[in-house]
């Protein structure tokens, strides 16, 4: 495990390129920052400053989404104070910012990014949820999901037949999960009940043809879930560590298909992160570990994860601990 960055006040964020070497996301008082390594070093390049709050401990970056297109070029999905998302890339060889929607959702809003395979880029965002998509050089948006009562931490990820598919947690439909997918060419929505609140930042990664896992964490438990395009949803787990159900969730997927999660768990109802955990069926059976004690932190839902997965079916992982060092970890097993 190493030491990426210090005093993170934001999320973390992770892909991996070609050659599987790690690319993260990190934001700190300074703003977004960049990270890859190469040869074991780790070099950082600042993308976006980030400018404080008058009044409150926030600042303008809260969250980055991270993905990398075929050219292993990266693109960040990030907050703009004060209700707006951007896109920043360095596709052109130096890093260019631009403004998707100057009225997306508050600055701490959740938000996800994912490219499909003619190179589209496709982002969940707001609330309510809205999902932009850019092709052709110029980024267009529409409303997936209308409710107040959603929580503003939706997912979206391309199955492998190409279909997207986005899910949110919401409170008005007795604190179910909601989620679309355009499979027919136009967005289906569906509803799946779980009853129990509150249901929190979902995650999504591509389960096959037609069909996307699912976690998120709901009260005493992480549910894994299979969604198909036709609406049908299959339990993949059953219950799994977390007291608390507010904590963030990742997932990521390998090569023959494993699954590959990462989440926060407590032993107190206080709202206070105490370990980074990591949970797979790599190699068919399902099994979780401890990864790293975070100390504990009343921000838990700012506490940023991310896992993406290579090619010899190998987890990397970033996380941050608590305040007040807020240091921001990578570690592979």
């Amino acid at each position: 495990m190493t030491q990426i960055a210090d005093q993170v006040t934001g999320t973390t964020s992770i892909a991996l390129d070609k050659n599987g070497s790690p690319h993260v996301t990190v934001i700190d008082a300074a703003g977004l920052k960049y990270l890859t390594r190469t040869g074991g070093t780790w070099a950082t390049t600042p993308v976006a400053p980030v400018r404080l709050r008058a009044s409150a401990y926030q600042n303008e970056l809260r969250r980055a989404s991270l993905a990398l297109d075929a050219d292993d070029h990266a693109h960040v999905f990030f907050n703009q104070e004060p209700t707006g998302v951007g896109h920043a890339t360095n596709a052109s060889g130096t890093w260019v910012t631009e403004v998707v929607d100057s009225s997306g959702g508050d600055s701490n809003g959740s938000h996800a990014l994912a490219i499909d395979a003619k190179g589209v880029l496709h982002a969940v965002y707001g609330q309510p949820v809205r999902h932009a998509s850019k092709a052709a050089g110029a980024w267009s948006s529409e409303t997936l999901a209308v409710s107040s009562n959603i929580f503003a931490d939706p997912a979206i990820a391309v199955d492998k037949g190409g279909a997207l598919c986005a899910a949110y947690g919401q409170l008005d439909i007795r604190d179910s999960v909601g989620w679309a997918t355009n499979k027919s060419g136009a967005w289906a929505a569906f509803q799946l009940s779980v009853f129990v609140s509150p249901i929190r930042l979902p995650a999504l990664a591509p389960a096959g043809q037609d069909a996307v896992h699912l976690v998120f964490s709901q009260m005493s438990r992480v549910r894994i879930l299979r969604l198909e395009a036709d609406g049908g949803a299959q339990d993949q787990i059953g219950q799994w560590g977390a007291y608390h159900p507010g904590f963030p969730v990742a997932i990521g997927v390998g090569p023959t298909g494993s699954v590959h999660v990462v989440y926060l768990n407590s032993s107190n109802p206080n709202f206070e992160a105490e370990s980074a955990y990591y949970i797979t069926n790599s190699g068919g059976q399902w099994r979780y570990c401890q990864i790293q004690s975070v100390g504990r932190s009343a921000i838990m839902v700012d506490q940023g994860l991310g896992v993406a997965v290579d090619a010899q079916d190998k987890p990397h992982v970033v996380f941050t601990d608590s305040y007040p060092t807020r240091k921001a970890y990578y570690a592979t097993f």
